[in-house]
């Protein structure tokens, strides 16, 4: 393995370090969005709502001017809906204080995420959560919840509040290295989307695929990994 020159690590959140099928969380999570703005307008169109604003958090950075994420969706919902700001963002804010938390039992804690990320700790690697930042903190911070993982020393956590890309976008994994203070070249993205994960070689980056139940390798384009295997193996690997 050639980490002599990585100093940092990049670790995706669902279905990498947390035990969770995106694919069968998104449309319960979408649905219950729109339950929680039940008092304002119609689950089914709000439902669309959230599928646009969804969409153009992760269309191409160029596309638009440069935003974070949270002021994408917020006025790609205003747009749609009508709502006034203010009670799209107090309504969010409620569901994931609310709401998100009854969502964890589609989940799994994985105790080889955590013996990895405290090998890597111990060996002193610097840490840290490089999730697709369509979500606020709260969110992601229950999902870490979820994982057990919310004691270690993330450096950086990408949310929406100040992130400006998404994944698979090159953008995302520059701000990334940017906000670290490394070069792309110090980092290894570990994850289990072969797209949106291993895309981060585009800029330089040295990348692991998870393999396991959890391995999406079903998005364009594919991205060859410099290296794949387990958790465990990367563990040991360290």
């Amino acid at each position: 393995m050639g980490f002599a020159s990585v100093q940092v690590l990049l670790f995706d959140l669902d279905g990498c370090l947390l035990g969770l099928d995106i694919g069968e969380f998104a449309p319960v999570y979408r649905k219950a969005v729109a339950r929680r703005f039940s008092p304002y307008i119609e689950p089914e169109r709000m439902l669309e709502a959230i599928l646009y604003a969804e969409s153009m958090m992760m269309a191409p950075p160029a596309t638009r001017e440069y935003q974070t994420i949270e002021a994408v969706y917020f006025s790609a919902l205003r747009a749609f809906t009508g709502l006034a700001e203010d009670v799209l963002r107090e309504t969010v804010r409620v569901f994931y204080e609310v709401d998100m938390p009854a969502l964890g039992g589609m989940a799994e804690a994985l105790p080889e995420a955590q013996r990895l990320l405290t090998s890597a700790v111990d060996r002193g690697y610097r840490i840290a959560l490089a999730t697709n930042p369509i979500f606020p903190r709260p969110g992601i911070r229950e999902r870490m919840r979820w994982a057990g993982i919310e004691s270690f020393p993330f450096e950086l956590i990408t949310t929406w509040e100040f992130m400006h890309a998404s994944k698979p976008y090159p953008e995302y994994y520059q701000e990334v290295a940017r906000i670290l203070g490394v070069d792309p070249g110090e980092c290894l993205m570990v994850g289990n989307d072969a797209q949106h994960d291993m895309a981060a070689s585009v800029v330089g980056m040295q990348t692991y695929l998870v393999t396991g139940p959890y391995l999406d390798d079903r998005g364009f384009p594919r991205y060859e990994p410099s290296y794949s295997g387990s958790l465990a193996e990367l563990a040991a690997l360290l």
